[in-house]
């Protein structure tokens, strides 16, 4: 019996453990649902969250890649990590996952007081990626230093330009600035 008792009290903490962890995430923000965190490793490659509708998919970072003292806010190291997006989502144009690739100029905007470096572009995805869209997509890319590392949003969404899902997304972009994000992938 006091086996079944230490047993169901380890338990109960591992679930309310589990069930804190998952609280930092709100599990809709708007129309957009809590589809999972993943955690990378090395923790200086922070983790991820994903938040997604029928149409829209929207990943936000966490990470330092081992950097210290990343500044708040858009200076060069936040705006060296842009390219570094550019770059990849060039990387996957050349491998085949992407076609017609076209970015739209580099800007920053301020969202409930947090500047961000921002990036929009426009590609269609291949067969080879296994997705069932193969149609034009709109992506746009958000960064800043926060608390130590950089905070990145990519939200893609399918089809051109819409001003009513980019207005959600703004709103998403928001919203992941109330998460209490960890540098050190926590």
């Amino acid at each position: 019996m006091k086996h079944l008792v230490a047993f169901l009290i380890i338990l109960s903490v591992a679930v309310c453990t589990a069930a804190e962890k998952k609280a930092n995430y709100p599990q809709m923000i708007g129309q957009y649902e809590f589809s999972g965190e993943k955690k990378y490793e090395p923790a200086a490659l922070g983790k991820s969250v994903r938040y997604q509708s029928a149409d829209t998919k929207i990943d936000i970072y966490y990470y330092n890649k081992g950097i210290k003292n990343i500044a708040d806010g858009v200076g060069d190291r936040v705006k060296t990590e842009l390219a570094e997006v550019k770059n990849v989502i060039r990387e996957l144009e050349k491998r085949g996952d992407y076609r017609n690739v076209k970015f739209e100029g580099d800007g920053e905007s301020e969202i409930a007081g947090t500047k961000f470096i921002t990036n929009k572009c426009f590609f269609e995805q291949t067969a080879r990626t296994g997705t069932d869209y193969l149609g034009r997509r709109t992506s746009f890319s958000f960064i800043t230093g926060k608390k130590g590392g950089f905070l990145k949003i990519r939200a893609t969404y399918n089809g051109e330009s819409n001003a009513e899902v980019e207005k959600s997304i703004t709103s998403m972009v928001e919203e992941s600035l109330k998460i209490n994000w960890d540098a050190d992938g926590k």
